[in-house]
């Protein structure tokens, strides 16, 4: 039963955009909200390919109900096929120690991203992958989801 729960929980983190990242002027940005009124979630921001995206923060842990902006800088002259967001609910009072391991333990590894797959880190954390295509597009215009992030995380 805390297995489900803990898989459920997994899911309140809301990603924008989730489908594709724009990069312009060799830049983008992420939002990711924590969905959860009670749970912390932790998150973990690589690519598919190595070396091609600079993300502040990289890593981190969002607050039940908060959200945080990923800054991701262009390393070169293309962007990467995909930006990979591995996302996990954390365990109620971790002491500082404790939420740097688990924060360790959703760091993107290159061998584990072979298999793309949602799974289970080597400290036993349950983890979703999400994978958002990339283009470098300077001319397309998206919609700005702050709106609807705001709204959905402000209480």
């Amino acid at each position: 039963m805390m297995a489900e729960t803990q898989a459920q929980d997994v899911w309140e983190l809301l990603v924008l955009p989730d489908e594709l990242i724009s990069f312009r002027d060799s830049g983008g940005t992420l939002e990711l909200h924590n969905l959860s009124p009670t749970r912390s979630v932790g998150f973990s921001i690589g690519s598919t390919s190595t070396d091609a995206v600079q993300s502040s923060p990289s890593v981190g842990a969002i607050p039940p109900r908060k959200h945080v902006v990923v800054r991701l800088r262009l390393l070169g002259p293309m962007p990467p096929e995909r930006v990979v967001v591995r996302s996990a609910v954390l365990p109620p009072m971790l002491s500082p120690r404790a939420l740097g391991d688990c924060l360790d333990a959703l760091a993107l590894d290159t061998l584990v991203l072979d298999a793309l797959l949602d799974g289970t880190s080597t400290d036993g954390l349950s983890y979703r992958q999400r994978l958002i295509r990339c283009v470098s597009d300077a001319s397309r215009h998206e919609p700005e989801p702050e709106r609807t992030a705001r709204a959905l995380t402000a209480r």
